[in-house]
């Protein structure tokens, strides 16, 4: 399994956007995954997946947080994408947009609710179970 994660994001609202703030995003989050998924997709075996981290900022963003939740919705977007681009590899490819998470960065600034470890069992079912999540599937974990 190949997990692709990327979350370079700063809170910043639209009247102080700037072009470097916006290409840092970008280039991490979106440009940063697609270069992982490239480079893993050759040693993939058949069965095998890759998870790229989403974000639920890519379906609701919250204030300050439209060029993170840009990027991620990019990322599901291009998700859809690439699976018609693998069928038939027998590589699975998904997207998981996770709530929030604690990190030191968020601390202070906003509450949070979870933890990285608590996205490992939905990761690992994504691992596991190719029947219960068909490739392109978007899974949301609180």
């Amino acid at each position: 399994m190949h997990v692709a994660n990327a979350g370079a994001g700063e809170i910043v609202t639209l009247d102080a956007i700037t072009e470097d703030h916006f290409d840092r995003a970008f280039d991490s989050n979106v440009k940063g995954v697609t270069v992982s998924v490239q480079k893993a997709l050759p040693h993939m075996m058949e069965g095998s997946a890759i998870v790229i981290v989403g974000s639920k900022s890519s379906i609701q963003p919250g204030p300050g947080a439209s060029v993170y939740g840009g990027t991620k919705a990019a990322l599901r977007a291009m998700v859809r994408g690439w699976v018609t681009e693998i069928k038939g590899s027998g590589v699975r490819i998904n997207v998981v947009s996770l709530g929030p998470v604690l990190q030191s960065a968020h601390v202070r600034s906003r509450p949070v609710s979870l933890r990285p470890s608590h996205h490992r069992p939905c990761c690992q079912d994504l691992k596991t179970n190719s029947r219960l999540w068909p490739s392109g599937s978007l899974t949301c974990a609180a």
